[in-house]
């Protein structure tokens, strides 16, 4: 793996590149395709609020804009244990961090809030140039990721 070139980062936020860390963010829409399942983020809280406007790790259309967002992609194939478990968590979580949220098989889109940690992936494009895109590392409750932050 190479280093990042910052130089070569264009992000929404005037060059500033968004820190890896923890994140109260927000889901900004969800996309099912038969097995398929896509829930992008944007950040809720604090300096970086609504960061991802166009950065991030997905891009997608609507209404003729392309969005760039940190995502999650399950593929609830009936075959698929650990990807079952792997969203079987994702949606525990989400119920612990909204109490009005009871995931009904159809209603992801009405989770509130939800605790991410996003690192920084580099991808070299075919003409040399780098992009910066954002993964999510781990999920958890907003509060817990507000005690993180403040070192608590």
């Amino acid at each position: 793996m190479y280093k990042i070139n910052f130089e070569n980062v264009k992000n929404a936020k005037g060059g500033q590149l968004l820190p890896a860390g923890n994140y109260v963010c927000h889901v900004v829409d969800v996309f099912e395709n038969g097995y398929d399942v896509l829930i992008l983020f944007d950040i809720h809280e604090g300096e970086y609020k609504e960061y991802f406007d166009f950065v991030g790790s997905y891009s997608y259309m609507k209404n003729g804009n392309q969005y760039d967002y940190p995502s999650l992609q399950f593929t609830l194939d009936p075959g698929e244990f650990e990807e079952h478990l792997r969203f079987s968590k994702f949606i525990e979580v989400a119920e612990k961090a909204n109490p009005n949220f009871k995931f009904n098989g159809s209603n992801l889109d009405e989770i509130e809030l939800i605790g991410l940690t996003l690192e920084t992936v580099d991808y070299a494009n075919a003409d040399g140039t780098i992009e910066t895109h954002y993964r999510i590392v781990s999920i958890d409750t907003p509060d817990n990721v507000r005690c993180q932050e403040r070192g608590n």
